[in-house]
């Protein structure tokens, strides 16, 4: 028997970027992204609500961001990888 989901859990896979190769950063399309604690206390750096996982996925404010060279690289390798 299966116990029943509780608030708070996924039942899908977290969409990781290469778990067997130690890449544990939530990728692009993660249903953890966005998906924990809603408390602001608990929002991630980049402001967005905070992200299921040890990491947070830093969230571009806009595709612009990418064109005039403003994103980070962790930002570039997390959305291009």
């Amino acid at each position: 028997m299966s116990p029943e989901p509780a608030t708070g859990e996924i039942n899908s896979d977290p969409r990781l970027m290469d778990p067997e190769g130690g890449d544990y950063t939530l990728a692009f399309d993660s249903p953890c992204i966005n998906a924990g604690n809603p408390d602001p206390l608990y929002a991630d750096p980049d402001g967005s609500r905070n992200d299921m996982g040890a990491f947070f996925y830093d969230s571009p404010t806009s595709v612009g961001e990418f064109a005039s060279g403003q994103a980070t690289w962790s930002r570039v390798k997390v959305m291009f990888r």
